[in-house]
């Protein structure tokens, strides 16, 4: 079974995100950044039970973002599908669903890198999947205590998709971007985010293991933001 995206939301700041469409869905999959004193919750409105990739987070000195990866495998998932971000402070989420991965098997390889000084490139750290066609995720926080990263976008290398990004906005968010890769064929992989203004970053990646080979159908690609 092909591993499809399905769906792809962002929200900024604390509250409710708008109702997405995740019929389908075999897998969740949210980056968000945070003022890294703060205790943001991640919740939806199908009450998922979401797990953190320990491997895939990093943090900043006070005044600066920290950043989780999050997932859930086999979700409730529905056609008005909403995201919550709660106690967070300077907050930006980005949530994309994917059919064609296996329900049973948690994350594969998960790792993030911290980069302290300011530079307009980040690597998460390279992975190697256990299998072929493997789905790869990955999401970047970043912040400068000079500009805060106000304007910056991103672009990323290695046949990456971005799905969602969000520049930071002054006193409100930080920057953040997600992005995924449908690997055919097992191989290190360690992609390089690049940023319009130079920031300090945090950037982690996942793995997934695909659903065995005939189980089920793919699903129509389609995407909400």
């Amino acid at each position: 079974m092909a591993i499809l995206p399905v769906s792809n939301i962002k929200l900024v700041g604390n509250g409710t995100s708008t109702g997405i469409n995740t019929t389908g869905a075999a897998l969740l999959v949210a980056g968000f950044s945070e003022e890294v004193t703060a205790t943001g919750a991640l919740s939806d409105s199908n009450t998922n039970a979401w797990v953190e990739i320990a491997g895939a987070e990093g943090s900043m000195p006070a005044g600066l973002p920290r950043t989780w990866v999050y997932y859930v495998k086999n979700p409730v998932v529905g056609s008005n599908h909403t995201f919550t971000m709660a106690g967070g402070n300077k907050t930006v989420l980005c949530v994309a669903a994917f059919s064609g991965t296996n329900t049973a098997a948690n994350v594969d390889q998960s790792t993030a890198t911290v980069q302290g000084a300011a530079a307009t490139t980040v690597q998460p750290g390279s992975v190697t999947p256990t299998e072929d066609n493997e789905l790869l995720v990955t999401y970047v926080g970043v912040g400068d205590a000079t500009n805060y990263g106000v304007g910056t976008t991103f672009t990323i290398d290695g046949g990456y998709t971005i799905t969602d990004q969000q520049p930071t906005v002054g006193g409100t968010n930080w920057a953040g971007a997600l992005a995924y890769l449908i690997q055919t064929t097992a191989a290190a992989s360690n992609p390089t985010w690049t940023e319009s203004n130079s920031n300090r970053s945090i950037a982690g990646i996942a793995t997934f293991k695909a659903a065995a080979a005939g189980a089920g159908k793919p699903y129509a690609i389609y995407a909400q933001q």
